[in-house]
């Protein structure tokens, strides 16, 4: 029912503002066959403001001009009482005076939202993108998450002046980011990629993403199939740390996100009874850092995972795994799996062993596989021994 009240006040404000820059009066035909009573909360005490009401609702726009007139002589500082009269003399086509009611009631003060509906309409039929930012950063600053707000956002995401805009209001952080962003994987593509430009700008000019909510946001765009769009997302909070298109990738394991379950394009450590594992410096003279483990059950434990986007084609995976005694333990394998449905990549009877350098091929297919699922598992041992080692220098290579 708001809905339809707001999408009501837009429908009035909008045929207003296209009279505002229009010649003809035919083009001002306005349709008020709506319950305005509903749409303006202003009982009370003042009669002329009821009747005005009233008489907008019957379409008696001569009678709603005059209520609305005494309503203002009555309560001359009362904003609703002028956006009232603003919405009489559009009634009557009646636009000079219309706007100079509504530029008084903004005099009176912006928290009015069907003031900022009317300046939101002026500033897009004039294409003026700077105020139509603007007036939408007011409604969403005052809680108005309408439709009309939405389809604005929308309208200024088209064009690169209208994205310049609303990344200006964006880059001062304000609460509404999060509804900007809102069901992001259901958009249509064109949206998506003009959300993310404008978020972009956002980020550049001083925006601040909570890296908590982009990681939900980056995967529902994953399970729904838009890795490259979740990519795009989570690059502003990570930067390149990870890049799907170069023909090698180096997967280390953050020291400084042990548990990185923030981090969808990061090593995620498992949690799990039976299973210690964390992230250790190694002493190789070129540093690094490599994955300890210590697995006490009875089945095969993943110890660890994370999210890649790799395009289709054909690739080599590699890893060096120590068991604790010092060899290559043959019980540690790496597998790859599209995310969505795709199937598994790999498979363990495929792996070669050289030393304690471990690697298999695998394809990526063209369809149904825009993201890829990477995972570190132990076998457990037949002896009921508890398995310890470390694996490092993960890498995954393109071969064609």
């Amino acid at each position: 029912m708001v809905i339809l009240k707001l999408a009501s006040i837009f429908a009035l404000v909008s045929a207003g503002c296209g009279c505002l820059i229009s010649t003809s009066d035919r083009e001002c035909a306005l349709d008020l066959g709506y319950n305005l009573q509903s749409l303006f909360p202003i009982r009370g005490p003042n009669q002329s403001r009821a009747m005005a009401v009233e008489a907008l609702e019957r379409g008696d726009y001569s009678r709603a001009v005059a209520s609305a007139k005494r309503a203002v002589s009555e309560d001359p500082i009362g904003q609703r009482t002028a956006s009232l009269l603003g919405s009489a003399f559009l009634g009557e086509k009646r636009t000079n005076e219309a706007l100079g009611a509504f530029t008084v009631a903004a005099a009176l003060g912006w928290r009015d939202q069907w003031v900022q509906h009317f300046w939101l309409s002026v500033a897009q039929t004039s294409g003026d993108f700077r105020v139509a930012a603007q007036r939408v950063d007011a409604l969403l600053r005052i809680g108005v998450k309408d439709p009309t707000v939405d389809s604005s956002l929308n309208f200024l995401g088209e064009s690169p002046v209208g994205r310049a805009a609303l990344a200006s209001r964006l880059a001062e952080n304000p609460a509404w980011v999060s509804f900007y962003l809102e069901n992001l994987d259901r958009r249509s593509a064109d949206t998506r990629l003009q959300k993310l430009m404008t978020i972009s700008q956002a980020v550049h000019q001083g925006l601040v993403l909570d890296r908590g909510y982009i990681t939900q946001i980056t995967l529902s765009l994953i399970k729904s199939g838009k890795a490259s769009d979740a990519f795009s997302l989570w690059k502003l909070i990570a930067g390149t740390q990870l890049n799907a298109n170069i023909p090698a990738q180096d997967l280390p394991f953050l020291l400084s996100l042990p548990n990185s379950s923030a981090s969808p394009f990061e090593w995620s450590l498992a949690k799990a009874a039976g299973l210690e594992s964390d992230v250790i410096k190694t002493a190789s003279a070129k540093g690094g850092t490599a994955l300890h483990f210590l697995s006490q059950v009875s089945w095969r434990q993943t110890v660890a995972s994370r999210i890649t986007t790799l395009r289709s084609g054909r690739y080599r995976v590699s890893w060096r795994a120590a068991s604790n005694s010092g060899d290559a333990p043959a019980w540690v394998h790496i597998g790859v799996s599209c995310i969505g449905g795709g199937g598994v990549l790999t498979s363990a009877a495929a792996t070669k062993h050289l030393d304690s350098l471990s690697s298999y091929d695998f394809s990526v297919p063209p369809e149904s596989c825009s993201a890829q699922t990477i995972s570190i598992a132990v076998d457990p041992d037949s002896a009921s021994v508890a398995r310890e080692g470390r694996i490092s220098d993960v890498k995954i290579v393109r071969t064609g």
